[in-house]
């Protein structure tokens, strides 16, 4: 760790400790301007403290900065008119957003978003659930081999009907291994998730993969998933003690994007174990396996 990250851990121990120091608090909470550019000068540095890559973080944030812009282009009569126009409602947005005359396929594939918000918000857009007497679910299912993607837990061979019996809890019985790091439960229902959320994905084909549960759960909404990547801190001792699904579901998402999401051997399971036995649980102490 160099100088500059050693000074700003100092600092902060020194705030979170200090006597009569009520406004320093409300100035670190509020991120005032003071905070900000204190934190903005060690950046480089507390990226590199924590083995972080520049390009992934840049890159994430980034990636939530362009989703903030899109919220910027909904207008509020999209909610509150009787009768909108959608194509209208889309090109005025962008171009009040960005003064320019937006492309036709731009205008399109916005005022399609704004179908779907709308739709949402009024309750008349039903998301679709996993059914496995649809071919096209079944399909699916097989493109992937018949595996949860994330985890690789090999779904078994099971009809539709069997999805809504109450007898069937599908908690999986699970060994672990050694210094395994581990759920209480796994829950193994096939669920049919909405890669990206169906308000703004859709509800196709496209943009569908089945999950088990403890994965979907995991994963939840995927545009607020952006929000808690695994760089993001524990926000409570519980966070750092023990596995959680979110975390679990970051390390598994992103391990399965470095080896370029093929699914290795078909009795292949992914398992997480800290690399530092002695140390918290914490997405940069951990490691995924395939075993």
């Amino acid at each position: 760790m160099d100088e500059r990250s050693r000074q700003t851990i100092s600092d902060l121990l020194d705030l979170f400790t200090a006597k009569n120091n009520t406004s320093e608090r409300q100035g670190f909470v509020s991120l005032n301007s003071k905070t900000k550019q204190f934190y903005s000068d060690s950046f480089v540095q507390n990226l590199r403290a924590c083995k972080i890559k520049r390009e992934d973080f840049e890159g994430e944030s980034s990636l939530v900065l362009v989703i903030k812009i899109l919220w910027k282009l909904i207008p509020l009569e999209l909610f509150v008119h009787s009768d909108p126009d959608y194509e209208s409602l889309a090109a005025v947005s962008i171009k009040s957003e960005f003064g320019i005359k937006p492309s036709e396929k731009t205008v399109k594939d916005l005022s399609t978003i704004f179908r779907r918000l709308r739709g949402f918000k009024l309750n008349t857009f039903k998301k679709t659930s996993l059914n496995l007497d649809n071919p096209v679910h079944r399909k699916i299912l097989s493109s992937q081999k018949h595996c949860c993607p994330i985890c690789l837990y090999r779904f078994p061979d099971i009809q539709s009907i069997a999805l809504y019996d109450p007898d069937l809890t599908f908690i999986e019985d699970y060994e672990p291994m050694n210094n395994e790091v581990t759920l209480s439960q796994y829950h193994r229902r096939p669920h049919l998730d909405h890669i990206i959320p169906f308000y703004l994905g859709g509800d196709g084909a496209e943009n569908w993969q089945v999950l088990c549960h403890t994965c979907n759960v995991g994963k939840g909404d995927s545009i607020a998933w952006l929000n808690r990547k695994g760089w993001m801190p524990p926000s409570r001792i519980s966070d750092a003690m023990e596995l959680s699904g979110s975390l679990r579901y970051a390390l598994l998402a992103s391990y399965r994007q470095d080896i370029d999401y093929q699914i290795p051997s078909p009795n292949s399971l992914l398992r997480i174990f800290k690399k530092d036995i002695s140390k918290l649980v914490y997405y940069e102490n951990l490691e995924v396996r395939v075993a």
